[in-house]
């Protein structure tokens, strides 16, 4: 009887507080001697039950007498277990509130279930109990292995100072894993020095430097005059390896100008003089970076090599953002260049601006303009703008309007001054000349006439100037009125005519022998300018 399970029968006896009471003798008892764990596991004589087994069973076998309060209750019992010093209990509005520290997981649930028994009454157990793994040996004390450490990164930072003499002056302390040096140095290399050696001790965290230099001057300028010493010798001893690096970039300098003056290649690229020679440049460039690269190689500045590689492409980059518009007029001249709209000599438009080609070069294009000008157009500018090539094609028409008098009849003087275009010198017969009648003037009728020029064997200027007076003159010689906008008072006759028609217009004498032929002022203009003998890309080998 008692316990939490009263009159619970067992067969060999009575279940109390967790314990079997026998019913007869020991003979007939095989677990006389023994515990029946709550789990339903039967230990033997002799043996412990587990952390919870003790703590259920001492809940059992506490007291149960009501005038002991439950907080009293549990903490007897875990005083009777043991191991639970650092765990508290209180209760409030019957709920069991457990707190501190224990090191399993197995007593902490143990400690919950001695609640749960001693204070069966107990609204709820709540169990704040944290579980603490003790530290090990080697975790008992963080600051004397730190401490060990420190001494031992020190010691061996004042033997290596200790061997060398420029840095036996230099205090070490270190202090976890920083090491402060202090101390003074005669050399500025010497300080550095300590601060690298220094750094590369394991567990070092930082290094803490505060060395000064102090020497006098003599020391100083000695110090200075050994290493120029020192260097003097190095250099002569290299001076034969230093005179092949520079035979080298010599040998490469001249065969990179060869390359650059050759003209190999010149008949395939006769077209395209530009593109010819930038390759040549690119390929004399490679033979002047090659044969440098390797003077490096021989001097055993390999890693001057990756510098100057690294430099290349910094500068690149900032030159082509500084220089951007100069990268432009240069690929505009290479794609003018090869698709060479235009050739020295020609009489080009470019928008507003008109002149004869002089020649292009890689970032511009000169002209002459007609007025004996020079003209320089960055090459961008003549890639982009609208471009008119009088000479490309020889033949060239010219145009003209002659205003005739609405009194008059169109077809005949369509017909004359035709004729008089056809038989003028410089007047193509193929295309033939022709004319058209545009509408009305203010005081006469617009007829336009036409015709074709060949620019190889006459100068267009000049035909068009000479077919206007043949065309005025045979109009006049036919009495076809040209009248100008001047706003006249007639006088009329009977017959309906102009008195001035009353009397004979003055007959035009015929015109002294004109000059036809092609214009070359322009021309031998630029056979003498300078300009001229520069390298023009527009050339074949140019």
């Amino acid at each position: 009887s008692g316990g939490p399970f009263p009159g619970l029968f067992h067969p060999l006896g009575t279940v109390t507080g967790g314990r079997i009471s026998r019913n007869g003798p020991a003979a007939q008892d095989p677990f006389s001697a023994g515990v029946w764990n709550r789990p339903g596991t039967f230990l033997p004589p002799g043996s412990e039950p587990p952390g919870d087994a003790r703590a259920a069973q001492a809940a059992d076998d506490a007291p149960s007498t009501p005038a002991v309060p439950p907080v009293a209750r549990i903490r007897a019992a875990l005083d009777a277990i043991g191991g639970y010093d650092a765990v508290s209990l209180d209760q409030e509005a019957g709920v069991i509130r457990l707190r501190g520290e224990v090191p399993t997981a197995a007593a902490r649930q143990a400690a919950e279930q001695v609640a749960e028994r001693a204070a069966p009454d107990a609204l709820f157990v709540a169990n704040a109990i944290e579980i603490v793994a003790p530290r090990s040996e080697d975790e008992a004390d963080p600051t004397l292995a730190a401490d060990e450490t420190d001494q031992a990164i020190a010691g061996a930072i004042r033997r290596i100072f200790g061997a060398v003499d420029e840095l036996r002056a230099v205090e070490v302390r270190v202090d976890g894993g920083i090491v402060h040096l202090r101390g003074t140095v005669r050399e500025p290399a010497a300080a550095d020095r300590a601060v690298e050696i220094a750094g590369e001790r394991d567990g070092v965290i930082y290094v803490d430097a505060d060395v000064a230099v102090e020497a006098s001057l003599q020391e100083q300028l000695q110090a200075t005059m050994t290493e120029l010493e020192e260097k003097g010798r190095e250099a002569l001893g290299r001076l034969p390896v230093l005179g092949v690096a520079l035979l080298i970039v010599l040998l490469a300098l001249f065969l990179a100008r060869w390359v650059a003056r050759a003209r190999v290649g010149s008949r395939v690229m006769k077209r395209s003089p530009l593109i010819h020679q930038m390759i040549l440049r690119v390929v004399a460039t490679l033979v002047l970076v090659g044969g440098v690269l390797l003077a490096l190689d021989v001097l055993g500045a390999t890693g001057v090599v990756g510098a100057i590689l690294g430099t290349a492409g910094i500068v690149g980059l900032a030159v082509g953002f500084a220089f951007k518009d100069i990268v432009e007029n240069y690929l505009a001249g290479i794609l003018l260049a090869f698709h060479r709209p235009f050739a020295a000599g020609d009489l080009v438009a470019l928008g507003e601006r008109e002149g004869k080609v002089i020649r292009l070069s890689s970032r511009e294009t000169i002209l002459m303009t007609l007025e004996g000008n020079h003209l320089q157009i960055p090459n961008s500018e003549v890639f982009k703008a609208t471009m008119v090539n009088y000479t490309r094609n020889p033949r060239r028409r010219f145009d003209f309007v002659v205003g005739v008098g609405t009194g008059e009849e169109l077809a005949a003087a369509v017909r004359i001054g035709v004729e008089a275009l056809e038989a003028m010198e410089g007047v193509m017969v193929d295309p033939a000349p022709f004319a058209r009648v545009e509408g009305f003037g203010d005081s006469s009728m617009s007829v336009r006439f036409f015709g074709w020029v060949d620019q190889g064997s006459y100068d267009w200027f000049k035909v068009r100037s000479e077919a206007v007076r043949r065309v005025k003159r045979a109009l006049d010689g036919e009495g076809i009125d040209v009248p100008n906008p001047i706003f006249d008072l007639d006088v009329f006759r009977e017959e309906g005519r102009r008195a001035k028609h009353l009397r004979p217009a003055p007959a035009e004498p015929e015109a002294a022998p004109h000059d036809l032929s092609v214009d070359e002022d322009i021309d031998k203009q630029i056979a003498e300018d300078p300009e001229a003998q520069e390298v023009d890309l527009l050339e074949p080998g140019g």
